[in-house]
């Protein structure tokens, strides 16, 4: 053990006790689990371990964190202004599309000219657009009916306009908070869209001019010369204003954030689908795996070129889309968001193009190592035949998963949204966030790493768990303990071994996953600081560039250290019972004495399972272009600003589901190989080499080291004809 301690909970590995002496451990896994006799505990590792509750500390820290995201998102179901958020509100405060304006949902401004856009808006039933198509029309006014803000306008005195107060007296117009009429020249209304030589913009009526829905509003899609005249300006000096606020508004990045949510919140019934599709394919693809492992392989590579290909052709279309509204003239007032997509798609179409060109040069790497790769698959499925309920933990792993992201996206949508709403003394409404309650969103963005990775650590211990129960369990009472007769397949399996390795993790092992999820979810901030600093390799000078690229390369090849040590440390403490440091160095040590065995095979296959991952992941989200350009899940193109959103949505979830699913595999991959290493180089490891099934022992024997100093162990393993 490092620093000369063991670890906490730790038994070293030369003090368990051999199979003749008196096991000190209990034959109950938990007082609420299996309960197994003392000869079923005796020839299984996990059951027979010593074992304490580890890292206790870190389950004290989670236990207070998850506490705290509890009360963060007890407030935003309380306080939060979903309706209000999507839908925007008048000027009144009322939320368009609900209640009185329940055929109203639509939030639209009168005048953009008004630096206050909160005076002006209203909630209409379909966005403004005068006949053929005119960019503004001088026969019609709409008109606030805001007493408290025009207050000559609605008084007694001089400058009162009975015309106006007359209309807003209407019933329709009470409901409205707004009246639309048809005007003449001369008519007396049109007093109250003029600015006269001393009046301002802000006039209580103003001429309809075209608005086009985007961002989930109607905005202002008009040139700057017409905006000029929304408002009849007579200013001395002939001066007039042609600013539009309401574009400045859109372009804030608090409201481009509220696309983004109102974006994935419209889309929401896309992405539900394109789960279920993902859990089917996922469960397809491991099932293919286990009983035709070597055509998935091979077709999975060329069906993943095949949608690198697809994306490079659908990400250029929707290029050209874009560059031609933003090449529109006039402008749209969604001109920044259309280039920003515009960027984004030309980005993604050499990034396709690139993925193209490299996945077939991967293909032509991967072919000749393919069979390495089927061959540990084959070992690691074994798992499937000897434990069959290890394939609905991927379902339960997902929807343990959709449940937290589901809370955790209600929670960010109300708590972004949390506010009252109060009225000013000008009659107008405005949303009174709690000081300082926005900053709690980044304690409870952090906790979704914190917790997905926490699961994610479980999950893998789990799995490990019935890998080692059931993989490495000796035949029935066949053949002698040297040597094992595996001929008729039947093993000593304890029953419910799925049950047994989750209730011994959850019972002693909940604050290694804890701590190993908390350290590695720390990577997510030292990654953002890293492209940060990334930034300044952009610069002329050539040494902060070359600085810059050894500090990215490094963070990079240290994260995926930490990745497979992270591993590696969890599956020693489900063999041996450590806390997560002692574990982290074990499983390093063990690891990297046979690491030519482990690191070529680790590889091949982890790279195989990647590209399954890939290809669902991107057929899913091809799935959902169908749905939305369809418009089959009522979810029309016309409703998403960012039409990349859902997808970029739907393929991570999508990733996340299959990787799930082939977790199992994974784990087993790792956990079988380790298993090797524990019975080659530990003369007291958790699993002896009699314990290593037939499959594995003819994929060292084929594919292992021929070197002289392993010749030996490769002559004792090998299968005998």
């Amino acid at each position: 053990m490092p620093g000369g301690e063991e670890a906490q909970g730790a038994v070293p590995i030369d003090d368990y006790p051999d199979d003749e002496a008196d096991l000190t451990t209990a034959s109950d896994v938990c007082c609420c689990g299996p309960h197994y006799d003392e000869e079923t505990a005796k020839k299984n590792q996990l059951l027979r371990v010593p074992r304490v509750t580890t890292d206790q500390p870190s389950l004290l820290i989670i236990f207070f964190f998850v506490f705290y995201m509890g009360l963060v998102w007890a407030y935003a179901i309380h306080k939060g202004q979903y309706s209000y958020l999507i839908h925007g509100m008048d000027w009144r405060g009322q939320a368009c599309g609900h209640g009185d304006l329940k055929m109203y949902p639509h939030q639209a401004w009168t005048n953009p000219l008004m630096p206050n856009i909160r005076a002006g808006a209203i909630c209409v039933k379909s966005c403004p657009a005068p006949k053929k198509n005119a960019e503004i029309d001088k026969n019609e006014l709409y008109c606030l009916c805001n007493k408290d803000y025009w207050p000559v306008k609605f008084g007694s005195g001089a400058g009162r306009s009975g015309d106006l107060i007359a209309q807003c007296e209407d019933s329709v117009a009470a409901i409205q908070g707004y009246f639309v009429l048809t005007v003449n020249k001369g008519d007396a209304l049109l007093d109250d869209a003029t600015t006269g030589p001393n009046g301002g913009i802000d006039q209580p009526c103003s001429f309809t001019y075209r608005t086009q829905w985007a961002m989930h509003k109607c905005v202002p899609w008009v040139s700057g010369e017409t905006l000029q005249s929304v408002v009849i300006q007579n200013h001395k000096g002939n001066v007039t204003e042609s600013h539009d606020y309401v574009s400045d508004w859109l372009g804030g990045s608090k409201e481009i954030f509220a696309t983004f949510v109102s974006d994935v919140a419209t889309c929401r019934s896309v992405v539900g689908v394109c789960i279920g599709l993902s859990v089917v394919l996922s469960i397809v693809s491991l099932l293919s795996l286990k009983y035709s492992v070597e055509a998935v392989s091979k077709g999975m590579l060329v069906v993943l070129l095949a949608l690198f290909v697809g994306i490079s052709i659908q990400a250029h279309s929707q290029y050209d889309f874009y560059r031609e509204r933003v090449d529109s003239v006039p402008q749209l007032s969604t001109h920044e968001q259309d280039q920003q997509s515009m960027y984004v798609y030309l980005a993604g179409f050499i990034t396709a193009v690139s993925l193209s060109v490299l996945q077939v040069g991967f293909a032509v790497f991967m072919i000749p190592e393919l069979p390495k790769a089927i061959s540990i698959i084959k070992v690691a499925s074994q798992s499937f035949v000897d434990a069959p309920q290890i394939l609905l933990f991927p379902v339960v792993h997902i929807v343990s998963f959709i449940l937290l992201i589901t809370f955790w996206l209600v929670g960010a949508v109300l708590l972004y949204s949390a506010g009252d709403i109060k009225v000013g003394k000008d009659g107008v409404a405005n949303m009174d966030h709690t000081p300082g309650i926005r900053s709690s969103a980044v304690g409870y963005l952090y906790g979704l790493f914190w917790m997905s990775g926490f699961m994610n650590a479980m999950g893998y211990m789990i799995v490990a768990g019935t890998v080692y129960l059931c993989t490495f369990a000796l035949p029935k009472n066949r053949g002698t303990e040297e040597e094992p007769d595996y001929s008729e397949g039947d093993k000593e399996v304890p029953d419910s071994v799925m049950t047994a390795s989750a209730v011994i993790m959850i019972r002693y092992h909940l604050g290694t996953a804890a701590f190993g999820s908390l350290v590695f979810s720390l990577v997510w901030p030292l990654r953002l600081a890293t492209n940060l600093f990334g930034k300044l390799g952009q610069s002329e000078n050539e040494s902060l560039k070359f600085v810059c690229c050894c500090c990215r390369c490094c963070f990079n090849s240290w994260e995926n250290c930490f990745k497979y040590l992270n591993k590696m440390a969890y599956l020693q403490t489900v063999l041996h019972g450590f806390s997560f440091c002692g574990a982290a160095y074990e499983g390093l040590v063990c690891v990297m004495k046979g690491i030519e065995n482990v690191g070529p095979t680790t590889l091949i296959s982890t790279s195989l399972l990647i590209v399954i991952k890939l290809v669902i992941s991107l057929t899913v989200t091809g799935f959902a272009h169908i749905l939305i350009s369809n418009e089959l899940l009522a979810v029309k193109p016309e409703d998403l600003t960012y039409s990349w959103v859902p997808y970029g949505l739907v393929f991570f979830v999508s990733f996340i589901v299959c990787t799930a699913f082939m977790l199992v595999l994974e784990v087993a991959i790792d956990a079988v190989m380790v298993a090797f290493c524990e019975a080659e180089y530990e003369e007291k490891g958790a699993i002896k080499p009699q314990q290593l099934p037939p499959a594995l022992r003819e994929h060292i024997v084929k594919y292992g080291l021929t070197g002289p100093e392993t010749q030996p162990l490769l002559q004792s393993l090998e299968v005998k004809d």
